[in-house]
């Protein structure tokens, strides 16, 4: 199979284990625990299950094989079904805290492997070239193919015919571990589609007890390097991630409306459609305009600054609007922020010194997790203080809002500073 081919499908495979994930385990876990705090406990748990992963992914990825990186990840993905199956079946949830653990190492290895792996691959396919904006576009497209299409099928799998059936039983008692059993059959699919190993020529394999140290060294070399446009890189992602990580936990299950099964999947297939679609113009935009070169530093910040801020101003509106808008522009809101990442990890890419690609996606993911767990306890601490433990959406726009503005400003000096003449 060739690389291309192989890497769409994983992609595929992973977005569709994420898109189950992500669309149900909020939902099932507020029928056995329904404090908002348990859901925050839950959202933390895998922050720091991805931030273990991004920091194992180095050593594993980077020093050691790829494809046993990418082969982890789906087999951590498999324990969280696994769990999540005996968090049901016990009414526990503790397991399902354990089962977002689990999930998070999974995603965590995957985000620093798979694109690590094409961009060395494609390298050492044409003779140092390396993956483009483009490539990393059309596997991100393929990934949330892979997720609408998990999430719309998850309530029909979690409650089954008929479809019409109200979704405001309490408790679990008439759910099927059917997602859960698609789930481990995804992560199968992945275990045997696993790429093949590829020589990592510029890296000398560690001793294989020292696999999990943490590679220190390696990241203040890609820090070297990077200097300020990785720093400038870092950033953007970390809070990009923050931004639509909330609304991927929220919005399934207590975002979007529906009463019935049949409703709330429609929902779910209509406001990740917005996703795919918009991934697809960019994918569009970057095979017209950048067909086989990356994009400049500069050309990359301006098109991330103006992406951000129509995001900002649709979920403004998405907050402050009529109910019935709500699904179409949150939609339209994060399927903006969702076409952001492979922009990012292409950035991040460029600064892979010496082969250190895994590394330096590995600084990006742990960026992203260490300001995801604590935003995520500033929350629960507020949550635990306030006059009421209710989880607030205006609240909580204000404050993503500021990152956002944050982020359009950095990202407007960094750009106007690539202007200037050296």
């Amino acid at each position: 199979m060739g690389i291309r081919a192989r890497y769409l499908l994983l992609c595929a495979l992973f977005g569709a284990l994420v898109g189950l994930r992500y669309t149900l385990d909020v939902w099932v876990l507020t029928r056995l625990a329904p404090e908002d705090s348990a859901v925050l406990i839950l959202v933390a748990a895998s922050f720091i299950g991805m931030l273990l992963g991004e920091v194992a992914a180095p050593q594993v990825s980077d020093h050691y094989n790829r494809s046993a990186a990418i082969t982890a990840a789906a087999g951590a993905q498999g324990c969280w079904a696994l769990l999540t199956i005996g968090g049901i079946a016990g009414n526990a949830p503790s397991l399902l805290y354990a089962a977002g653990l689990a999930f998070g190492i999974g995603l965590g290895l995957y985000h620093a492997s798979l694109d690590a792996w094409l961009d060395e691959a494609w390298s050492q396919k044409t003779d140092g070239l390396p993956a483009t904006d483009r490539h990393l576009t059309e596997g991100y497209l393929l990934y949330n193919l892979g997720y609408l299409g998990a999430a719309t099928l998850a309530f029909p799998l979690l409650y089954g015919p008929p479809w019409n059936a109200s979704l405001d039983l309490p408790g679990l008692a008439n759910t099927s571990f059917a997602p859960y059993l698609l789930a481990l059959g995804l992560a199968g699919g992945a275990i045997l589609l696993r790429p093949p190993r590829l020589p990592n020529l510029s890296i000398q394999h560690p001793d294989p007890r020292k696999l999990l140290a943490f590679p220190l060294r390696e990241y203040l070399a890609v820090l070297r390097y990077g200097r300020t446009g990785l720093l400038v890189a870092v950033t953007i992602g970390a809070c990009t991630n923050l931004l639509f990580q909330y609304i991927d936990y929220l919005a399934p299950a207590k975002l979007l409306p529906g009463s019935t099964i049949a409703d709330r999947a429609l929902n779910i297939f209509a406001f990740n459609l917005t996703v795919v679609l918009m991934v697809s113009a960019l994918g569009a935009y970057l095979a017209w305009r950048f067909p086989t070169e990356k994009l400049t530093p500069k050309q990359r910040a301006f098109l991330i600054a103006a992406a951000l801020c129509l995001s900002l101003s649709l979920g403004a509106a998405a907050i402050t609007g009529p109910s019935p808008a709500i699904p179409l522009l949150l939609g339209l809101a994060q399927s903006i922020l969702l076409a952001l990442p492979p922009l990012v990890k292409s950035w991040m890419l460029d600064y892979a010194v010496g082969g250190l690609r895994a590394t330096a996606l590995s600084l990006l993911g742990i960026a992203k997790r260490s300001l995801g767990i604590g935003a995520t306890l500033g929350l629960f601490l507020a949550s635990q203080h306030g006059s009421s433990k209710e989880l607030d959406n205006l609240d909580l726009f204000i404050a993503l809002a500021g990152i956002g503005g944050f982020c359009v400003l950095i990202l407007v000096v960094y750009a106007l500073s690539r202007s200037r003449p050296k």
